[in-house]
């Protein structure tokens, strides 16, 4: 069950020093393979699309960002070209909060963002070290596994 002081909401300029932070605490985690830091353009960038900050106790403990997008060939296989989906590129929750129901709602958070665009399907395709964790985390949100990508 999420905080009772949880409030979800869309990102404002305000936010971006402690999203940043927040990044880089990511970053510095090494649970995401290629994940590096970002600068404040992109953040700023990402304003325009889905951007939204769980706040607890006062402070953003976590994030998550989604951009709509038109299918085309390359996704046949998953949904019919033209079909508009949302993309979640980033979801990320501090150590200390997780396990409490703020990664779920910022997902279906974000999921009711694209809703409120007429945008019925989402993707995300995730580089964690912990593949079994964060399968298990999307699975219970409805997703299903779609490909898998093996290396030695």
């Amino acid at each position: 069950m999420p905080p009772h002081d949880l409030i979800l909401r869309p990102a404002q300029p305000a936010d971006l020093p402690q999203v940043a932070a927040l990044y880089q605490s990511w970053v510095e985690e090494g649970c995401t393979r290629g994940l590096g830091a970002v600068g404040a353009g992109y953040l700023e960038e990402c304003l325009e699309h889905g951007f939204l900050v769980a706040q607890v106790e006062g402070r953003v403990a976590g994030f998550a960002i989604g951009r709509i997008h038109t299918s085309d060939e390359g996704l046949a296989a998953l949904y019919p070209v033209g079909t508009r989906y949302l993309e979640v590129t980033e979801l990320y929750v501090q150590p200390p909060w997780r396990e409490q129901g703020i990664g779920t709602a910022l997902l279906a958070a974000l999921e009711q963002y694209a809703q409120a665009r007429d945008c019925h399907h989402f993707r995300l395709v995730s580089e964690s070290r912990q593949p079994e964790r964060i399968t298990a985390f999307y699975r219970l949100a409805g997703y299903r596994v779609a490909s898998i990508e093996l290396f030695k």
